[in-house]
């Protein structure tokens, strides 16, 4: 039932957005079962300075996954400060969402941003302690 004040559910946006999830998933359970045999030959034959290495791209590639999403709050965030409206026109939803004017929605986009700062700054951990722990490793 359609509500004035409610932006309604997009049931096949809903169903593109877990297809979309699905397929990323079982992409990365078949990246990750299909470099098993080879991260533990390189754990169990290979150089500390190799094994550092992949430790290393592997953190930087953990770390930018977060840092995407959080750009995406941010955008989301910048349309609801112009709009002064959540969720922003022309946004699809994947469940009823009520709408949100002025000072609601401008309290939605804070949470928004504030959780997006916190992503960010975890990737950025992530990133930074792809090149200084293996400096760190190295000197034990």
């Amino acid at each position: 039932m359609y509500q004035p004040d409610m932006v309604p559910a997009d049931p096949q946006y809903r169903r593109q957005v877990l297809i979309l999830l699905l397929i990323i998933a079982l992409g990365l359970g078949f990246l990750l079962y299909s470099l098993q045999p080879y991260l533990q030959a390189n754990i169990d034959t290979g150089t500390p300075e190799q094994t550092l290495q992949l430790l290393k791209w592997m953190l930087i590639a953990l770390g930018i996954v977060p840092l995407g999403f959080a750009i995406y709050m941010l955008v989301i965030a910048i349309k609801v400060y112009r709009q002064g409206i959540f969720p922003p026109e022309g946004t699809k939803v994947l469940r009823d969402t009520p709408i949100l004017f002025d000072q609601d929605a401008r309290r939605r986009a804070n949470i928004l941003v504030v959780l997006a700062a916190l992503l960010m700054f975890m990737s950025d951990l992530l990133i930074l302690m792809a090149f200084y722990l293996p400096r760190l490793l190295t000197r034990l």
